[in-house]
């Protein structure tokens, strides 16, 4: 056994795509922060909603702890 040496963890990385999920996207991202073990990087798509989801994402990944990149 390898007592005491230090295994490095996985980097995860997150894609999210969104099309008008108002309703959803910020229940969605929020569980994603909310997670132990946070990933490297959380991506968001989205593709040209018409029902507030950028302006909700962007909300969002303002208080987020970990690097984030969104494109609309």
């Amino acid at each position: 056994m390898n007592a005491g040496k230090n295994y490095n963890q996985p980097e995860v990385f997150v894609l999210v795509p969104s099309y008008n999920h108002a309703p959803f996207v910020e229940k969605c991202l929020k569980s994603i922060i909310k997670q132990t073990f946070s990933p490297k990087k959380l991506l968001v798509i989205d593709d040209g909603s018409q029902d507030g989801s950028p302006q909700t994402i962007e909300k969002v990944l303002n208080d987020c702890p970990f690097r984030t990149r969104f494109f609309d």
